[in-house]
């Protein structure tokens, strides 16, 4: 059986003050942004939500100011934050 590919994730985090000036923040390192397979990020960051969309991630930023969340790498590609 072949193996199904995973969907890949990055890491994003911001507050609503950032949010309002357009910045969001990115889990990255020296070779740039970290790409996880979704639900398989670090566990140093503690529990990580995954978000389909960059909008549902933004809504959850603001209620949950400097919390990480998981977003497709697709979807943050749109967004200008890979």
């Amino acid at each position: 059986m072949p193996k199904t590919a995973k969907e890949l994730v990055i890491v994003i985090w911001s507050t609503k003050e950032q949010l309002e000036e357009g910045v969001v923040n990115v889990l990255d390192s020296y070779t740039g942004t970290r790409v996880y397979e979704k639900d398989r990020v670090d566990g140093r960051l503690g529990e990580t939500p995954y978000f389909p969309t960059y909008d549902l991630a933004k809504d959850w930023m603001i209620e949950n100011p400097n919390k990480p969340v998981q977003i497709p790498l697709s979807e943050g590609k749109k967004y200008g934050l890979d």
